[in-house]
């Protein structure tokens, strides 16, 4: 007998602005609604909501390329999100939150959300933004796992494995129909991978050598933010945060530290002029820096004592000609190593490798897979042949 439940994707086959519907008969829910990249060929998906009836969106995480639309889904419709999801957009899209306030809803891991025939369940994952869920989607006659983003090499990764093969697997009843997976790293970067903890070791060895740094890592990635702040702490070490990116660096903490106490830093110092007290140069700092002239002076005042730069982004920021290429990031970062002794580069993917895909595919064992979220969905496919349930 064919199954009743349909799954639409809309914009699929490149890195972001992907979007997906389920169906099931009259009921149909999307998950996700955010921009894609600017790189890309394909562009958004402007899904037409009067014609296509939509019960409910649920997002995965905060991230632009799966939340950024929020605002331009009809009022009305509900909205599901994590706790942390909700309060970035309100920093993001103060008006467009305060809007839609009263149609969006927190959710939980292990919620039970209802739409019609559809049941929803959200799962913590691991990923680069915090909060950041799996969802198990239970229809009449099929059990769906949407993956959203996620890695196996994060702070969350214990979590993740857990829920992989135990959690996630008894909301199915043992029994994972078809799983709709990101596929990001199918074909790999070229650097190998650092776990998060990883990098937090090897930030610990830097600062035991250099009691001054300055570190470049986007204020919307609190999980490497806690890697060199708990790194830093190991050794007494201030650690500063530019007042430009203050806000939403100190915003995730309530969050964070709910969800594991190595996303606790609190006790962050908002800071745009660091004078040299004796505090300063007794314990030294680690200065989270944004792009800014003002961070620029801050690191030629610190000259003489030799400082060194910290970079947690994809490298090839820096390359002229290179698809990422970010002239005003490289900029920046050329004229701090005219003063820095030494720059250090290292970055956690916020998606899985290959590998970490055969890992879930090999705890949930579906029927199908269904690639999204990735330019190569033929090479999930292949990829996940060997796992999948007969």
């Amino acid at each position: 007998m064919s199954s009743k439940t349909i799954i639409n994707r809309y914009k699929c086959k490149q890195v972001g602005g992907n979007v997906t519907v389920i169906t099931y008969e009259n009921t149909s829910i999307m998950f996700d609604y955010g921009y894609a990249f600017s790189s890309s060929k394909i562009g958004s998906v402007d899904y037409d909501f009067k014609r296509n009836h939509i019960d409910a969106v649920f997002f995965t995480h905060f991230h632009y390329d799966h939340v950024g639309r929020f605002h331009l889904i009809p009022k009305g419709i509900p909205m599901y999100m994590a706790p942390v999801t909700k309060r970035h957009i309100q920093y993001k899209n103060p008006d467009g939150a305060a809007k839609y306030d009263e149609f969006i809803t927190t959710i939980n891991q292990g919620d039970k959300i209802k739409v019609g025939d559809i049941e929803v369940i959200p799962f913590l994952s691991d990923h680069s933004a915090l909060g950041s869920f799996m969802y198990v989607i239970k229809t009449p006659d099929m059990n769906i796992v949407h993956t959203g983003d996620f890695r196996l090499h994060g702070y969350m990764a214990k979590t993740l494995y857990k829920n992989l093969r135990h959690d996630i697997l008894m909301a199915c009843d043992g029994n994972v129909d078809t799983v709709i997976t990101e596929g990001t790293r199918i074909i790999d970067y070229p650097h190998p991978d650092i776990t998060t903890h990883g990098m937090q070791l090897k930030a610990e060895k830097i600062f035991k050598k250099n009691k001054f740094a300055f570190l470049y890592v986007t204020e919307i990635d609190p999980e490497s933010i806690s890697a060199f702040y708990n790194a830093a702490k190991k050794y007494g070490m201030n650690f500063f945060v530019d007042k430009k990116v203050f806000e939403p660096v100190s915003m995730y903490v309530p969050f964070g530290k709910e969800i594991d106490n190595r996303f606790n830093y609190e006790d962050i110092i908002c800071e745009d002029d660091i004078k040299l007290s004796e505090d300063v140069l007794r314990k030294g700092f680690v200065y989270l820096i944004s792009i800014n002239d003002n961070c620029l002076n801050e690191i030629y005042k610190f000259k003489k004592f030799n400082p060194v730069f910290l970079f947690s982004e994809r490298q090839d920021y820096l390359i002229p000609f290179m698809g990422n290429y970010k002239s005003n990031i490289a900029d920046f970062y050329n004229k701090a190593m005219k003063v820095c002794k030494k720059s250090y580069f290292m970055h956690t993917s916020g998606h899985a490798s290959r590998k970490e895909l055969r890992i879930m595919l090999k705890c949930l064992r579906p029927k199908k897979v269904i690639p999204i979220h990735t330019d190569y969905p033929l090479l999930v496919k292949l990829l996940s042949r060997p796992y999948l349930k007969k």
